[in-house]
């Protein structure tokens, strides 16, 4: 976690700077290659499991047994996270909105 936390700090500055959220301490840009890509990987795939799973705890006894007969809702069909979050009624800030919409996942 040490190699990674000063990295993060970096890139979430650099994010909040480019969204408008507050503003930028220099001009020097994000490192083009980093561990960041890695952790932001790994935040869409939270994110996505999150909604997954609040969803799934949601479906109907008609939709359980679908699942438990192979059939996936299409409520938990896709990757596109925004969408995801929206249909789980999450209220997000500008920024946030600016990162799902680039998320890897």
């Amino acid at each position: 976690m040490t190699l990674l936390e000063p990295q993060i700090e970096r890139f979430w500055e650099c994010f909040r700077a480019d969204a408008g959220v507050v503003k930028k301490k220099d001009s020097e840009p994000p490192p083009k290659h980093s561990l960041i890509n890695i952790h932001m990987m790994l935040a869409g795939f939270a994110i996505e499991n999150l909604c997954k799973g609040h969803l799934a705890f949601r479906l109907t006894g008609n939709e359980r047994k679908k699942v438990k007969a192979g059939e996936l809702p299409k409520c938990l069909d896709g990757h596109k996270i925004l969408k995801l979050v929206r249909r789980i009624g999450m209220t997000l800030a500008k920024f946030e909105r600016v990162y799902l919409r680039g998320s890897p996942r």
